[in-house]
């Protein structure tokens, strides 16, 4: 991703190293994708996963710099520390009250990708649907108010926005939505 690519290397240019919080993060694929660039430049990238993430993944892929965890820090450093939520928040049972624990975490950097918001600016939770070749599965989704999630991080502003898949739109029952996403900053910084 040449958008989270450009955030990252941003925030390193301003702090000369980060330690990276991959909310959702799987077994580090994202980190994978683009260690080449960032390696030297990384205290840490922690994946924030489900339990059966974390234990595989301290078991098969932790290093000295990927680490796995199962729940947000209590404490981080606020000057080098980067959220990134990627295809994640709209999967959170209660989304808001997880961006405020982060926001309440005060890190400088919060990036949102491969997120949908609706095009009435209104959110909606649905039912998404998974089928073959995948596999068949069913999960609850939010599609987000792109203004009630922007105000609810009241403590950042978007230094950059885009949208994620621009031929994508999908067609709900009573609306639309397509994939955004966000670098923010913490104002002040």
């Amino acid at each position: 991703s040449f958008k989270l690519l450009t955030a990252l290397l941003y925030a390193i240019s301003k702090t000369e190293s980060l330690t990276v919080f991959d909310i959702g993060g799987s077994l580090g694929s994202t980190f994978y994708q683009h260690r080449k660039f960032i390696e030297s430049n990384i205290d840490a990238w922690n994946i924030i996963e489900q339990q059966n993430f974390v234990t595989k993944g301290n078991r098969d892929y932790s290093s000295d710099i990927l680490r796995f965890k199962y729940g947000l820090p209590d404490t981080i450093d606020r000057e080098s520390s980067f959220f990134l939520l990627s295809s994640t928040l709209q999967y959170l049972e209660s989304p808001y009250d997880y961006m405020e624990s982060i926001s309440d975490l005060k890190p400088h950097y919060i990036f949102i990708d491969k997120t949908p918001f609706s095009c009435d600016n209104k959110d909606y939770l649905t039912v998404q649907h998974i089928t073959e070749p995948i596999y068949n599965a069913t999960y609850p989704a939010w599609h987000f108010s792109e203004s009630k999630l922007l105000v609810s991080l009241q403590n950042y502003e978007p230094y950059f926005t885009f949208n994620t898949y621009a031929s994508v739109i999908n067609e709900c029952r009573n609306f639309t939505s397509t994939f955004k996403g966000f670098f923010l900053k913490r104002i002040g910084t």
